[in-house]
């Protein structure tokens, strides 16, 4: 071997050498840093076999195990929405033997109906029981507005996580355009790989994913349901949100939007359709069932109050189709209005002085014209 080809051997290794030494240090420079893989230098033979190449930088990830922990990480971000509405609801309902809590309100109404009952004529006792009714009705009215609120904002949520997850699809696209020219001219497309896996670890969150490799470095992305989201090119979600959500809206009867994925509606909710589970999941169950449920419960406490005061026979004095002393927005319940009931339980205005009413009511009867 000649002396410039010796020379020309030890350069193209110390070429070589400190690239991968650059490399080396990126790693552990960044070994703290979310969605970064350990790089590695590939080396090859020269053509004529007298030196040494890098012939390219490979990120070293293990696809399975990062499979697993964004399947992890999305049920933990549906898991943190559910609880975060959980939390919500025990706040407004109130935990049970609270003072301020539905069930401790219903208490104090009961001891003040108890104890204006040992001594009726006092004054006094029965505004206790007056105030214990309004104190009660108005916490039922307040869980209602509160379970509408978290409704609402769960539907306002939805709009903006299709939103993350339109961009997300539409970054990934362009990142593997580009991954894949970059792979063509044979440059370091390390650090492109490692900013798209960032971008799908973030859309895993909102539904869970499946990273699909294709042969030019680019990579399809499916949901664990079955949807396709992304190959070649990122599909198109629609939705549309609803200003103000009522107990009375829903999406089956078409007052709430669904989502469609390139304008085809799909089925939605936490286990089921394309879109289950994750983030996304989590928000549709919460507007679609859980807010639906808790709303209902409060309506049956509401109905319940409701027909105990207006059951006939139990107020002599009661004109037939008057109301109790809990009504329906001042009216008569009718069975077939229970929805949203929870929403216009209030005390009638006849027990009340200063909505023209008068406390002997309570003790005398609704329909008393004087006290007794």
């Amino acid at each position: 071997m000649s002396l410039g080809s010796a020379l020309s051997s030890a350069l193209s290794g110390l070429a070589a050498n400190t690239r991968a030494v650059d490399v080396i240090s990126g790693n552990l420079a960044n070994a703290l840093t979310e969605g970064f893989a350990p790089r590695e230098v590939t080396l090859a033979a020269t053509r004529d076999g007298r030196g040494v190449q890098v012939t390219g930088i490979v990120r070293q990830v293990d696809l399975g195990l990062l499979s697993d922990r964004r399947l992890a990480d999305s049920a933990r971000a549906a898991s943190e929405v559910q609880a975060a509405f959980a939390r919500a609801v025990e706040s407004s309902v109130g935990t049970p033997g609270a003072p301020n809590s539905l069930t401790g309100r219903l208490a104090t109404l009961e001891v003040a109906l108890e104890t204006a009952a040992t001594r009726p004529e006092d004054t006094n006792r029965l505004d206790a029981v007056l105030s214990a009714a309004q104190d009660l009705t108005a916490g039922i009215n307040d869980a209602a507005a509160d379970i509408a609120r978290l409704r609402t904002a769960a539907d306002r949520d939805i709009a903006t996580t299709v939103q993350e997850l339109n961009a997300g699809l539409q970054e990934v696209a362009a990142l593997n355009v580009q991954i894949t020219a970059g792979q063509s001219r044979g440059t370091d497309i390390t650090a492109l790989e490692g900013q798209r896996q960032r971008t799908i670890d973030t859309l895993s969150l909102i539904v869970p994913l499946r990273q699909v490799p294709r042969g030019d470095a680019s990579v399809a992305l499916v949901t664990t349901a079955g949807g396709m989201l992304l190959d070649g090119r990122a599909v198109k979600l629609t939705f549309a949100a609803t200003p103000l959500v009522t107990p009375q809206m829903t999406h089956q009867e078409g007052q709430l939007s669904g989502i469609a994925i390139d304008g085809v509606d799909v089925p939605i909710g936490a286990d089921r359709g394309p879109l289950q589970g994750g983030r996304l999941g989590a928000l549709l169950d919460i507007r679609d069932r859980a807010s639906v449920e808790a709303n209902s419960k409060l309506d049956a406490l509401a109905r319940d109050l409701v027909e105990r005061f207006q059951a006939p026979g139990l107020d002599a004095t009661r004109a037939p189709g008057a109301p109790g002393l809990l009504t329906d927005a001042g009216a008569i319940f009718e069975a077939g209005n229970a929805l949203g009931l929870a929403g216009r339980i209030a005390v009638t205005r006849l027990v009340d002085p200063s909505q023209g009413g008068a406390l002997f009511r309570l003790r005398d009867g609704l329909g008393a014209t004087g006290g007794g």
